[in-house]
């Protein structure tokens, strides 16, 4: 009992961690400006964090002194708590799961409307009352000033990344066609009536466009941006607070049953012996009642097992003639040797023997809970990949699919843990489809990546890539023109090209570079038009360019380059394929380790329980 306690100390001592960074991503979305001035989503992340770390205190209380009444408060607020903070995440999910921005011509940065967020999130900023109040605190930062001072020529700042807000506050939209001054200041055109944000521009500094729909909507795209971020740490500590959760259940549930089992031995056993006892008096006071002499006492004193130690012998002769102390000095010898016996007995308990298999069941579900970790894990790591996060293709399953391979396994440890048939059940028949659906995912990104290796580019050290090496599957994801604008919209908002002119002046270390397959087939153009090196993005067109049906499609606008190029999308199918094989062999493993786990683990140990009531152990003690 002390020592399961002490675990539930430690665990909840773990729990106290967890509420760290919580509570630290709370803290982080206060700080934040724009989030500062909206106050949604902050103070419930604190809020639910202290109170995690309230209740872990409690429970770390509990565990070390033994206090049931914490113990069971511990386990009931953890549970309630875990599951607020599981609807926190997903409503956090389902709230930022829309509103892309849109690509500007001639722009680098991206504009957004408001009518592509999620309706809870527009309620936020529609309310005129809600808005004057969040429209004077971002006012009164210097969000907008400071790009005065960072952007001096237009083209620096039409090619400038901005955040969010700034492009939707501190500018006027690109389509109402305003001539630029500065970054804040603007010349009004003779027809701004392109949309109702153009006539709600003000050059004044108070003003400008926080009025506007554009901004309300770069304030929620600044938002789903750093709840995105929140979001992630919160899943994070969601799965390992279940875990600590689970463990901990498990450890006041060993703790109580070791009660158990001691009453049983203290109070089943002494019944059962004593019971004994009495029918061996009564077989011995039989014997004794046509005992004469002394001879007669030795002869039932050596025919009884029980009575066979030298020492009460001699204590029998001595108490012939009493006939009530010879009950009384059986009675005694019983007692003491049946106390041996009981410890025996105690060893083989089958209520033991079934603790132990639901323990080792209990484990090898938690084996497989944390196994779900490196598919989740890959399924993000994709997720933030510039390629993978435009294309949208392989990350969502991979969450998907771990997501539900951790919940399976979770049933199966509570199942396991509190001896529940009908969960181990459910968790054996969806886990074996889980491992069915992840080893079909498996097979098939290796099918899929199989194909497209690269040729390399004369006097170049990098590879270029045809479209059509690649897989039809592949293909179709991106010959599409509707799904390609998308792409190339999402692609362009990226600084992976213009990069590229900061680290490379010359045009020979620029040749010599090793450049990923997406910035040699986007970036510049393909190296059989020989167009004449300038910068990383800037080239001269030579007098023929009809080798290929890229070489017309190039641009030294650097919101264009090669973005309709085949060579683009075949050099971001590369960068999928590469990324993909990576994720392939971390999947792979994970998938061997979780078929061994689920066929040398949890089928033995179910074997064992059900075999266990025929086993010749339990026969004889049946017996």
């Amino acid at each position: 009992m002390a020592l399961s306690n002490n675990v539930i100390g430690a665990i909840n001592f773990v729990a106290m961690l967890l509420s760290i960074p919580i509570i630290g991503a709370g803290i982080w979305l206060a700080n934040q400006p724009d989030n500062s001035c909206v106050k949604i989503l902050q103070w419930p992340v604190i809020v639910l964090g202290v109170l995690i770390l309230v209740v872990s205190l409690a429970g770390f209380i509990g565990g070390f002194w033994r206090i049931p009444w914490l113990l069971i408060a511990y386990l009931v607020g953890m549970l309630i708590l875990i599951i607020l903070l599981a609807c926190l995440v997903v409503f956090i999910y389902m709230v930022t799961i829309r509103g892309s921005g849109h690509l500007a011509p001639s722009r680098a940065y991206l504009e957004y409307h408001l009518e592509d967020f999620s309706a809870w999130l527009q309620r936020r900023v529609r309310s005129s009352y809600k808005w004057e109040r969040i429209k004077a605190c971002l006012s009164s930062t210097e969000m907008c000033a400071q790009l005065n001072q960072s952007y001096t020529m237009a083209m620096d700042f039409f090619n400038a990344h901005l955040t969010p807000i700034e492009s939707g506050c501190c500018k006027p939209p690109t389509e109402c066609g305003y001539t630029f001054v500065n970054p804040t200041n603007w010349i009004s055109p003779i027809n701004n009536i392109a949309d109702p944000d153009c006539i709600q521009w003000n050059n004044d500094q108070t003003q400008l466009c926080y009025n506007c729909n554009s901004c309300k909507a770069g304030l929620l795209a600044n938002l789903k941006q750093e709840w995105r971020k929140a979001d992630i740490i919160l899943l994070i500590t969601l799965i390992a607070l279940i875990c600590v959760y689970l463990i901990g259940c498990c450890a006041f549930r060993n703790a109580k049953t070791e009660d158990i089992f001691r009453r049983y031995k203290q109070d089943a056993f002494l019944v059962y012996f004593w019971l004994k006892n009495v029918l061996l008096l009564i077989h011995f006071i039989r014997g004794l009642k046509f005992v004469q002499s002394s001879d007669e006492l030795c002869a039932i004193c050596e025919w009884h097992p029980t009575l066979s130690d030298n020492i009460w012998k001699m204590s029998l002769l001595s108490l012939t003639k009493t006939k009530k102390w010879v009950i009384a000095g059986v009675f005694a010898r019983i007692s003491i040797s049946d106390k041996k016996l009981s410890l025996e007995s105690s060893s083989q308990n089958p209520l033991t023997e079934m603790a132990a298999n639901s323990t080792i069941i209990g484990t090898i579900n938690f084996i497989t809970l944390l196994f779900s970790v490196p598919i989740i894990g890959a399924g993000i790591w994709l997720a933030n990949e510039p390629d993978n996060s435009c294309v949208k293709i392989l990350q969502w399953p991979l969450i998907i699919v771990g997501i539900s391979i951790s919940i399976v396994a979770l049933l199966g440890f509570v199942g396991g843990c509190w001896r529940i048939t009908w969960l181990l059940i459910i968790y054996l028949v969806a886990m074996f489809i889980l491992i069915v659906v992840f080893a079909c995912l498996v097979v098939s990104i290796y099918l899929i990546t199989n194909k497209g290796s690269g040729h390399p580019a004369p006097g170049r050290s990098y590879m270029e890539h045809d479209l059509d090496d690649f897989s039809g599957w592949l293909r179709r994801k991106v010959v599409s023109p509707n799904k390609w604008d998308r792409v190339r919209s999402c692609l362009n908002s990226t600084d992976m090209c213009s990069e590229l002119n900061q680290r490379y002046r010359i045009a020979q270390d620029f040749f010599n570079s090793r450049l990923t397959s997406i910035q040699y087939g986007c970036c510049m153009p393909p190296a059989e038009c020989g167009y004449t090196y300038i910068n990383p993005t800037y080239w001269l067109t030579p007098n023929n360019t009809a080798a290929t049906i890229d070489c017309l499609q190039w641009s030294n606008d650097q919101m264009q380059l090669c973005y309709h190029c085949d060579s683009c999308k075949a050099g971001l199918l590369a960068n999928l394929t590469k990324e993909w094989r990576r994720v392939d062999i971390i999947l792979f493993i994970t998938l061997v380790v979780l078929i061994c786990v689920y066929l040398t683990g949890f089928c033995c140990a179910l074997r064992k329980c059900r075999t266990g009531n025929s086993s010749p152990t339990r026969k004889e003690q049946n017996t």
